[in-house]
């Protein structure tokens, strides 16, 4: 008997590398997740523009990173629930777009810290629908058997833009504003919102629903009241969400502006 050749691998990475739709996907996520808090680094930049009294330097750090987390408690859920009732993708790319504009707007607006935590504010709020659209388009292109690489390449990206975005978030800017201008810092980071906004509009997949799944479906403000029921019940599940925001809240008020001074010494 001859030897046969061994079956293609079709449940791993190498196999995820092949499917076009979700490496648009997946770089479409890296760049959105890198504007993201290449952004909040560019709040903070931006706050030597604004005067400051003395001693108040911290308080709007601690404002603006306030600013930014607080949708996610406001409105996580709500994202979720919105995008099981409409189309995934233009909330993808309309979140990108929206996203990319406030930032080009910064510039053209009054040099004023309430206008600022307001666009924070707002940029946070519409990134709660876009992660969860984004996140539930991930078994509309891949194979069931394939779902637990795509997710686990998702969860390592989402980990790493944390870390890599903060990192080069201060050298990036400064370069930016060296090489481009005055307003090169929100340049960069509106464009890398406009280019994940680009690359996603380029994927293909279908979402259609069939009658009986769409007969199925609860009143949106009653899977609201079920979501928090459900977290209240499972303190296991509520503790989950803690670690990250707290790891983002020191790496932003205390290791983020430790090497803040040593890049300007």
């Amino acid at each position: 008997m001859f030897p046969t050749e061994p079956p293609a691998n079709t449940n791993g990475f190498r196999a995820l590398l092949h499917n076009r739709n979700f490496m648009l996907l997946w770089i479409g996520q890296l760049l959105s997740q890198l504007a993201d808090k290449v952004f909040l680094v560019l709040t903070i930049a931006l706050l030597e523009n604004y005067p400051l009294a003395a001693g108040i330097e911290d308080t709007r750090r601690s404002d603006l990173f306030m600013a930014f987390t607080l949708p996610a408690i406001l409105f996580g859920s709500a994202g979720g629930i919105l995008v099981d009732r409409v189309p995934k993708k233009p909330i993808m790319v309309g979140s990108d777009v929206v996203r990319g504009l406030l930032t080009l707007m910064i510039p053209l607006l009054p040099r004023q810290f309430l206008i600022l935590l307001l666009l924070t504010f707002a940029i946070s709020t519409v990134t709660q629908f876009f992660a969860p659209a984004e996140q539930t388009a991930i078994p509309l292109l891949v194979k069931r058997e394939q779902l637990m690489s795509a997710n686990a390449l998702f969860s390592s990206t989402m980990m790493g833009a944390l870390i890599v975005g903060f990192a080069v978030g201060e050298p990036l800017l400064s370069w930016a504003k060296s090489s481009l201008g005055n307003s090169g810092q929100e340049l960069v980071v509106g464009g890398l919102y406009l280019l994940s906004a680009g690359i996603m509009q380029s994927i293909s997949f279908q979402e259609r629903q069939s009658p009986r799944e769409e007969r199925q479906k609860k009143n949106a403000w009653t899977e609201f009241k079920e979501s928090l029921s459900y977290l209240r019940r499972n303190r296991l599940v509520s503790v989950l969400f803690l670690p990250p925001i707290a790891f983002s809240h020191r790496l932003f008020t205390e290791i983020y502006p430790l090497a803040e001074h040593k890049w300007n010494r």
